[in-house]
C-alpha cells in the first residue's frame, strides 16, 4: 500500500506525491524530532492495552483494544510512517513485522524489524533490529514492504525506502533475511535522477516466478515533467537500470504530470498465479481539473518501457478538484470468495470521506462511484473516512475483510472492519463488525499493515500506523 505518509497511504511533503507519498504541490511537514535529552516515554498510554473488547458505542460496535504497543522515543520521530507485513524473516512459522519512523534522527530516518510475538514498549527498545538512515534527511522508512523470499534461502526478505536520499534522488536498501542481525543498511540502490522520489512507495511482487519489488518513483521525468513511474526490479538487483520494466505515468497540458507511483500494491488480480499491479496517481488532472487523482491496475507479467494509461486493464479516476485518488489503495486479498484478490481503494477527500471496491477482474475507464463498483462505505463530514485502507482476513473465513480508517472520528479515531464477503453499500452505524481504536489528533489509521497470521491461530492480524502520534497499534484477529 504507500507508502509514505509525508507527501503518499503516504501525506509526504514535496511536490509531486505521498503508501504508500503524493503531493503536488506542499503536503505536511511532520514536526522536527525532539532534543535527545526529552522524555523518552513521550507515548502517553500508547502501549495498547491488552483488555477484552468493550461495546462502548451507541450503535452496538465491538471496539477492539489492541494487544500490544509500539511508541516512539522522542516526539517527532513519526513512528509508523510505513508498517507492513514482512513474513517469516526469522523461520519460525510466524510472519513478523517491519516498522517506518521516518523523522528519527533529522530526518535520516529508521527501519525496526520486530519478530513475533511482538511486545509493547518503545520500538528502540523492543525491536529485534533497528537500522538507522546513514545520512541527515533522506526519510529511510517512509516506506517499507516485505513478505517473499527474494533471494532463494527460504526465508522471506524486506526493502526499506529513502525516498529524500540526495535531496529527492531517493533510493532503496534491499534488506535479505541475514540482515536482521546487521546493524547497517547496507549500500542503496538509487533513483535514477534528482527529484524522482524513487523509493516513495514500494510493494514485493511476484510477477514472474521469481520476487520482484514494485518501486514507486512519483516524480520521475522519464515520460515528461513528473510523469512519474513504477520500476519492477529484481530483488537480487543492485542497480536501478536492472529493472524488467518501467511503467509511466502521462503529463497533462505538457506541464502537469500525473505522479504515477505515489501509492503501489501487489495482489493476483486475475488468479494467473503472478502478482498485478494497483498504483495511485492522485497528482493527475483530468478534462483540465486540478488534482482529480486515478488508480491503475495492470496485470503481470511486464517487460520493458511501458505506458501504464496503455497496459492498465482498469483505470478509475476521480470525480472533482483535488479530491486526489490514489492516496490510498490496497489489494492482495479476496472480498467475494471467487479466488481473486479485489481491490479497495479509499477517498478521504470526496464527500467527507469514502472506500469503495471493485473486483480485480474489471476492465475499462470508470469514475469513482460509478455503478460498475462491486461497494462502497461513506463517512461523515469529519471523519475522513478512506485516508487508509487495507484487507487482511481477521477472523479467519478464507474471506478478506476490510479495514477503512476514520482518523479524524469525532467520538473516536478508529479503523472500522467489515467482515467478507462485502457488496453494496455499507453503513458505518450497522455493518460494522469491530473498530479498532486509536487516539485523536494522531492520524491513526493512514497507514494499515496486512501482517498474515504472527501468533499461529489461523487468523490475519495488522499493525496500525498512527505517524503524527508516533506509535503504532497490532490488533490480532479473532
Amino acid at each position: 500500500m504507500k507508502a509514505h505518509w509525508l507527501v503518499v497511504v503516504a501525506l509526504v511533503a514535496c511536490g509531486g506525491k505521498d503508501e504508500s507519498g503524493e503531493t503536488d504541490g506542499p503536503g505536511t511537514t511532520p514536526p522536527p524530532p525532539a532534543d535527545a535529552d526529552a522524555d523518552a516515554d513521550t507515548d502517553a498510554d500508547t502501549d495498547a492495552d491488552t483488555d477484552a473488547d468493550t461495546d462502548t458505542d451507541a450503535d452496538g460496535d465491538v471496539d477492539q483494544a489492541a494487544s500490544a504497543g509500539l511508541s516512539a522515543q522522542f516526539p517527532g520521530d513519526t513512528l509508523g510512517s510505513a508498517v507492513a507485513g514482512a513474513g517469516d524473516v526469522d523461520g519460525d512459522g510466524l510472519r513478523d513485522l517491519i516498522v517506518g519512523a521516518s523523522g528519527v534522527t533529522s530526518s535520516s530516518g529508521a527501519a525496526f524489524f520486530l519478530a513475533s510475538p511482538v511486545t509493547s514498549g518503545l520500538v528502540n527498545s523492543v525491536a529485534t533490529n533497528t537500522w538507522l538512515g546513514p545520512t541527515p534527511a533522506e526519510r529511510t522508512g517512509e516506506a517499507v514492504t516485505g513478505g517473499l523470499d527474494g533471494d532463494g534461502d527460504g526465508r522471506a526478505d524486506m526493502v526499506v525506502g529513502a525516498w529524500l536520499i540526495g535531496g529527492g534522488q531517493g533510493g532503496i536498501y534491499m534488506m535479505s533475511s541475514t540482515a536482521v542481525t546487521s546493524p547497517s543498511l547496507g549500500s542503496p540502490i538509487l533513483g535514477a535522477a534528482a527529484s524522482d522520489y524513487f523509493g516513495a512507495s514500494l510493494a514485493m511482487a511476484a510477477t514472474s516466478g521469481d520476487a520482484a519489488v514494485f518501486v514507486g518513483a512519483y516524480g520521475s521525468d522519464l515520460a515528461g515533467p513528473q510523469s512519474g513511474t513504477v520500476y519492477v526490479l529484481p530483488f537480487t538487483a543492485t542497480n536501478q537500470n536492472q529493472a524488467t520494466a518501467r511503467l509511466n505515468g502521462g503529463v497533462y497540458d505538457k506541464l502537469f504530470g500525473h505522479g504515477v507511483g505515489w501509492n503501489v500494491a501487489a495482489g493476483d488480480l486475475d488468479g494467473d498465479g503472478l502478482d498485478d499491479l494497483v498504483t495511485g496517481a492522485p497528482d493527475q488532472y483530468k478534462d483540465g481539473i486540478i488534482d482529480t487523482g486515478a488508480v491503475y491496475l495492470a496485470l503481470a507479467p511486464f517487460s520493458g518501457d511501458l505506458v501504464i494509461a496503455d497496459v492498465a486493464t482498469l483505470i478509475v479516476d476521480g470525480v472533482g478538484k483535488q479530491n486526489r485518488l490514489g492516496e490510498a489503495i490496497a489489494t492482495g486479498g479476496d472480498i467475494d470468495g471467487d479466488g481473486l484478490d479485489d481491490v479497495l481503494i479509499g477517498a478521504p477527500n470526496i464527500n467527507g470521506g469514502t472506500a469503495w471496491w471493485v473486483k480485480g477482474t474489471a476492465t475499462g475507464r470508470m469514475t469513482i462511484g460509478d455503478a460498475a463498483f462491486d461497494g462502497f462505505v461513506d463517512g461523515d463530514d469529519l471523519s475522513r473516512l478512506g485516508a487508509g485502507v487495507g484487507l487482511e482476513d481477521m477472523n479467519g473465513d478464507g474471506l478478506a475483510d476490510l479495514l477503512v480508517a476514520a482518523p479524524d472520528n469525532e467520538e473516536l479515531p478508529h479503523v472500522a472492519v467489515f467482515y467478507g464477503p462485502a457488496e453494496g453499500a455499507l453503513d458505518l452505524e450497522g455493518n460494522v463488525a469491530k473498530r479498532l481504536v486509536g487516539q485523536a489528533a494522531s492520524d491513526f489509521g493512514l497507514q494499515i499493515g496486512a501482517l498474515g497470521d504472527t501468533d499461529g491461530d489461523g487468523k490475519g492480524d495488522v499493525a496500525i500506523g498512527a505517524p503524527l502520534g508516533d506509535y503504532v497499534s497490532i490488533f490480532l484477529g479473532e
